[in-house]
């Protein structure tokens, strides 16, 4: 039976990090808006009251730059043609929402490509901080690109919308002395998309802290790495086997052994009357315990006696 770590391993290590794992959401989330607001598609129109008769319907799609329809007949015949031009703004937004999605995939296609060839933290110099200032500008982006374009959803096109049946209302009203009534498309399509516009500024502005941390800015991080010996901070540090040093050497050849203790030297006679009996004061311990000390002191008081004599 296939187990989850079996399905894990399939995925290369590199994808399997935080940063690829964004990066992945941030190409769904893309995709999501593309389609959202590449099929979208509404409709407007009015009915005079009664039986069914002629009516005045306009269809809009991507990229909402005109509706077109006219007056029809009860049986779908075309009366005559008629369009409305929306606001250039609305157009503009819709396009720039479209075209900031698309590159946001892309720009996220690249960086799981990045991931795979040199891991989650190159030690290249310049990748670090490019991919920092991609990302910042990147959120940046989205998140204008967001509040722009539900602006000129919500506002501009039902403005111009309620305008143009408004219009056509009171000449239904005039003509077949009924009342009339309108109806239009909502807008939810639109709105998700915006809104998914904003959740994938919200992943970018996260990235923006997994970004920093591969750059020197963030010293910790690598202290950490150059100590490991990996990322863009890491250095040979020289160890006690290198070559030049004779302590290495000994060392590595297995020759070198430390002191077995440390009251291995002892001062000579004459050293030890040229400092004014200072051992014999202090021993030649420096303090390594009483009786040591004391043992230190007998010896040589006793060997500056036996010169004396």
């Amino acid at each position: 039976m296939v187990s989850g770590n079996d399905v894990l391993q399939l995925i290369p290590e590199s994808l399997r990090h935080r940063k690829a794992a964004l990066a992945a959401v941030e190409i769904v989330v893309s995709l999501i808006v593309i389609l959202l607001i590449a099929t979208y598609g509404g409709s407007a129109t009015v009915k005079p009251g009664g039986p069914p008769g002629e009516k005045y319907e306009l269809k809009y799609t991507y990229p909402l730059k005109s509706a077109k329809g006219g007056y029809y007949n009860q049986t779908g015949g075309v009366l005559q043609l008629d369009s409305l031009a929306f606001s250039a703004n609305l157009a503009r937004s819709v396009e720039v929402a479209m075209a900031v999605a698309i590159i946001t995939a892309l720009v996220a296609i690249l960086r799981i490509i990045l991931y795979v060839c040199t891991g989650e933290s190159p030690r290249s110099q310049i990748i670090p901080p490019v991919e920092l200032g991609v990302t910042a500008v990147m959120s940046v982006l989205l998140f204008v690109a967001a509040s722009i374009f539900l602006w000129q959803v919500t506002t501009t096109l039902s403005s111009n919308l309620d305008d143009k049946l408004a219009d056509v209302k009171q000449m239904c009203i005039i003509n077949t002395a009924t009342a009339c009534t309108t109806d239009k498309s909502g807008v939810g399509a639109l709105d998700a998309a915006g809104v998914f516009i904003l959740f994938s500024g919200v992943l970018w502005t996260v990235n923006i802290w997994y970004a920093y941390r591969n750059t020197y800015l963030h010293k910790p991080y690598y202290v950490s790495q150059a100590e490991a010996g990996e990322g863009p901070g890491a250095r040979e540090i020289p160890t006690a086997t290198s070559e030049g040093s004779p302590w290495g050497a000994a060392r590595s050849s297995g020759t070198f052994s430390a002191p077995s203790s440390r009251r291995a030297w002892r001062p000579s006679t004459s050293s030890a009357m040229s400092t004014g009996g200072l051992y014999a004061a202090s021993g030649s311990d420096g303090g390594e315990g009483g009786g040591g000390g004391g043992g230190s002191s007998v010896e040589l008081m006793t060997s500056m006696k036996a010169d004396e004599v």
